[in-house]
Formats: structure tokens, C-alpha cells, sequence
């Protein structure tokens, strides 16, 4: 069972690593998208400066490889498989081997494990990111609010405890990947987006 898991966490990991921003850059517009915008390579800053088709197939992407990376991790080694598929796929995301460990800031990512763990922490949670994102007009505050309901959401409709934990972990992630925004927002220079 252990070698199972490894395995789950590894290829979940490789997976993970496959940006959908960074992809679409390269793909429909011959550009690296960590050099424009924000510099980060996720759905908000392709959204902004490659437009609403490439955003549309870096959330096809990012969520396939997501789903992916999760029903292996489960098919190989069950629900642990599943958990290191998890911590794997946003490992992968954040700090992806094929593009230097620059990739993105796993909302997404942690969006449709929400979704495979419990479907109804999923919708508060995205009913929360969307209410926010848009009386906030910007998409870092939705997302500092969603995540860090993640645990409680999941606590609060009976998963089991290394789910919580794991998402718990998650906050932390979350976090850290947000820091650039989150200094943008003391500053008032976080761009708002633009509906």
C-alpha cells in the first residue's frame, strides 16, 4: 500500500505540474504568461491579459488535470491515495517541475478538491468566493475568504478528520502563495477585475 501511495502522490505531483495558463500562453499565443499581468501563471491573470478563451481553456485544463490526478490517487490506493493525490496535484500546481517551480496559486486546484470531497462544501464555498469576488471586484479577496472555510465546511458535513487536516494544510498554502496580493491589498493596489 505504501509504494501505492507514493505512486499516487508522484504522479499526481507530475500532473499538477501541467500548467493550464502557461500551456495556453504558449499554445494560442506564443507567450509565457508569468511575463505579463501579475506574473502568475492562473485563470485570473490569463483572464486579464490573454482574454476570456484562453481563460476558458486554462480552467479546462487546470481542472481536468486536477480530476485526473485524484481518481488515480484513488484508484491506486483508495483514500489515502486520494489525500496524497490531493497534496500531490497542488504541490504540482504551485511549484511545477516543467516550468522552474513557478506555476500558480492552486484556487482552482483546491476548488475541485473541495468538489470530489464533499459537493456541498464545494457550493459554500464557491457561493462565498463568488458573493465576495464580486462585491469585492477583485478575485484574491474571494479567494482569502473561500479557502480558509475549506476545513470548517468539510468538518461541518462529517468528513473524516485527515480530509479536514489536509485541508487544513491547504489554508496554509493558500496563503503563502498569496503573500504578493495580500501586501497589494494593505497597499490599496490590488487591481480590481473588470466584469
Amino acid at each position: 500500500m505504501l509504494w501505492r501511495s507514493l505512486c499516487a502522490l508522484v504522479c499526481a505531483y507530475l500532473l499538477g505540474s501541467v500548467s493550464g495558463a502557461i500551456v495556453t500562453g504558449y499554445m494560442l499565443h506564443r507567450v509565457d504568461i508569468r511575463s505579463f499581468g501579475s506574473g502568475n501563471a492562473g485563470l485570473t491573470n490569463t483572464l486579464r491579459t490573454l482574454g476570456p478563451q484562453s481563460a476558458l481553456l486554462t480552467l479546462t485544463i487546470d481542472v481536468l488535470k486536477t480530476l485526473a490526478a485524484l481518481l488515480l490517487g484513488r484508484a491506486l490506493a483508495g483514500e489515502t491515495g486520494l489525500l496524497c493525490a490531493a497534496g500531490g496535484v497542488l504541490l504540482g500546481h504551485a511549484f511545477p517541475v516543467y516550468y522552474r517551480f513557478r506555476g500558480g496559486k492552486c484556487v482552482l486546484s483546491t476548488a475541485v478538491i473541495a468538489l470530489v470531497f464533499d459537493w456541498r462544501a464545494f457550493l459554500v464555498l464557491a457561493a462565498v468566493f463568488f458573493w465576495v469576488t464580486l462585491l469585492g471586484r477583485r478575485v484574491s479577496i474571494g479567494s482569502l475568504t473561500a479557502a480558509p472555510l475549506l476545513p470548517f465546511a468539510l468538518w461541518a458535513f462529517g468528513s473524516s478528520l485527515p480530509r479536514v487536516l489536509l485541508s487544513s494544510g491547504v489554508i496554509v498554502l493558500v496563503l503563502i502563495l498569496h503573500r504578493d496580493n495580500l501586501r497589494r491589498l494593505l497597499r490599496g493596489e490590488e487591481p480590481p477585475l473588470k466584469f
